[in-house]
């Protein structure tokens, strides 16, 4: 049964879906009773699949070896090459079904806290109205290297992350898209604010309020962090010593305590209307937030992809047009 084949031929065979995602199943539980299990069918179901794909490919797939069952050589390669089918034939089908205006797919998107709160799930909402029938995914991460290997697993269709970490990656490929000055603020009243001029030592004393940093923004801080934070020993991410997500609620978690926040000035706009919070201006420290989109190399991306893209795109463009405006109007520095 052992004959040898080409690479290519298994590109160009005819599978039926169904065969590859049994032999992916088996392949993932390593067992054909749990992927059995799995799929919701029958073992000897099961195994009459393997058996029929091994037949017409004229190699095996699997071997059984101690109660386990483990990849033969050319079962890696039907894996490997396999994901990537079953992939391709999915963005194929909601390529079709996109232009055909009959989209009922699902976009999966993973977002870093800045990007969802200045663009990323406004676009989602932006997609929603363009394409009433698909179903959007749009999670907040800040675990970037878990992010990272989802995007190239492809259980992830686009990530929106700070472009220094995406960038570590090297089977990522990135596009900045958005750049945005950051801001330390404080409830009005502030005790720091009494001060004629603020530096970066000045704010370790009080704890901060922000997501995680990372590295590129903690290599400017001093080195005594005061209670401001600490270093996450694992990432070199900077941990705040209150750490939120939603950075939009940033104002609320200010509002009658001495601690100050630090998020980008476009997420501010509101609050600062209200006057719920003050600008900390601070001398010779001026953080930028910049992240990008995060795609695998090995797969372009969807029409569906691009088409949220290009709302994310169409919302930085309106936001640094704002953004200008507030920063003459909030300088930043003392």
């Amino acid at each position: 049964m052992q004959r040898s084949f080409a690479v290519d031929t298994l590109l160009v065979m005819v599978f039926t879906q169904r065969r590859l995602q049994h032999a992916l199943s088996v392949a993932e539980h390593a067992h054909f009773g749990r992927a059995a299990a799995a799929l919701h069918i029958s073992q000897p179901a099961l195994t009459r699949s393997i058996q029929a794909l091994e037949a017409e490919l004229g190699v095996e797939l699997f071997d059984r070896i101690r109660g386990r069952v483990v990849l033969t050589a050319y079962g890696e390669i039907v894996v490997r090459r396999g994901r990537a089918l079953l992939r391709d034939h999915e963005d194929l089908r909601h390529e079709i079904l996109l232009l055909a205006g009959r989209e009922s797919g699902a976009l999966n998107i993973a977002l870093g806290p800045h990007p969802g709160a200045i663009s990323g799930f406004a676009a989602v909402g932006r997609l929603s109205a363009m394409y009433p029938k698909i179903t959007v995914s749009a999670q907040m991460h800040t675990r970037w290297r878990e992010v990272t290997q989802s995007v190239v697993e492809g259980k992830v269709h686009l990530a929106i992350l700070d472009q220094s970490r995406a960038q570590e990656d090297v089977r990522v490929q990135t596009e900045l898209v958005g750049e945005h000055a950051g801001r330390f603020f404080c409830r009005p009243g502030h005790p720091i604010l009494r001060r004629r001029s603020i530096t970066l030592a000045d704010l370790m004393n009080f704890p901060w309020v922000s997501s995680r940093l990372p590295p590129r923004v903690t290599a400017l801080f001093p080195a005594a962090l005061g209670r401001a934070g600490q270093i996450d020993p694992l990432q070199g991410d900077f941990v705040p010593a209150i750490e939120i997500d939603s950075l939009t609620q940033f104002a609320d978690v200010i509002a009658g305590t001495n601690a100050l926040a630090l998020v980008p000035l476009i997420i501010a706009d509101l609050a600062l209307a209200e006057r719920r919070i003050s600008v900390v201006p601070v001398i010779g420290f001026e953080p930028r937030t910049r992240y990008a989109f995060a795609m695998s190399k090995d797969r372009p991306p969807s029409s569906l992809v691009n088409a949220y893209m290009q709302e994310v795109r169409a919302i930085e463009a309106q936001t640094m047009k704002r953004e200008k405006v507030m920063l003459r109007e909030y300088p930043g520095r003392a």
